[in-house]
């Protein structure tokens, strides 16, 4: 019986819970750990494959009335599938561990869906959070950095070198790196410049319904870019 609440315990740190086979099979929470992290990117569930909105939010405004009431109800319809799926997915996941380090970077590096309100921009961060969510926290920082989702909520889609935006290299830094205390306006001033340029490509949401390709419309600032996310071939800032 001290095994099995050592095993509940467990898996209550570790995932969302265990059933009563999981607690009682012969698997000791070092083997689990140990399996868990060997299979760093489980393979999930099929995602959703949502149609590309009706309206795209500039076009809501001219749009008649049932035209906006129509782009709404597709706008909930996918994000309640979305939902379903994300839950699915956590009850079902032969790798509870993935799912509980996922929920830990959904809390941290936050995106609120009502500010760009578009469910492919969000199925696309959820799969970049889900991708890198056991692995080098690096890779999984250029993936949201880069991701549609994370550039209109945090602004970074409006940052140009002639007009820059802080507001990401601030939340960056301050929340999602070094910590307030470490870093200077300078160095708030010198990652935004850095992290001008990328832009959101129109053209994949309104064919497919993809979150459409981060693309970098200033190429140089390439190195700088490289040079600030200490890319293999480059030396570190």
């Amino acid at each position: 019986m001290d095994t099995i609440r050592q095993k509940a315990h467990f898996f209550r740190r570790a995932s969302w819970g265990a059933t009563r086979a999981e607690l009682e099979n012969g698997s000791q929470p070092l083997e689990l750990v140990q399996s868990w992290l060997q299979d760093p990117q489980p393979q999930p569930l099929p995602p959703p494959q949502l149609d590309p909105p009706s309206l795209r939010p500039r076009q809501m405004q001219q749009a008649s009335p049932g035209e906006r009431r129509q782009a709404r109800n597709q706008i909930r319809s996918q994000a309640l599938e979305i939902g379903g799926w994300l839950i699915e997915q956590m009850v079902t996941a032969p790798n509870p561990l993935h799912e509980t380090v996922t929920q830990i970077w959904r809390d941290h590096l936050i995106v609120s869906f009502r500010k760009f309100n578009l469910p492919p921009f969000l199925l696309d961060y959820e799969l970049r959070l889900r991708q890198y969510a056991l692995g080098d926290y690096r890779d999984l920082l250029w993936s949201v950095t880069t991701s549609p989702a994370m550039l209109l909520y945090l602004d970074n889609q409006r940052n140009r070198a002639d007009h820059l935006n802080e507001n990401y290299s601030r939340e960056l830094m301050e929340l999602f790196t070094i910590g307030r205390g470490h870093y200077t306006e300078a160095d708030v001033q010198a990652g935004a410049r850095a992290l001008t340029g990328w832009r959101i490509d129109p053209l994949a949401l309104r064919r497919n319904g993809e979150a459409g390709v981060p693309i970098c419309a200033a190429a140089a600032w390439m190195t700088a870019k490289r040079l600030f996310w200490a890319i293999p071939g480059h030396s570190r800032l």
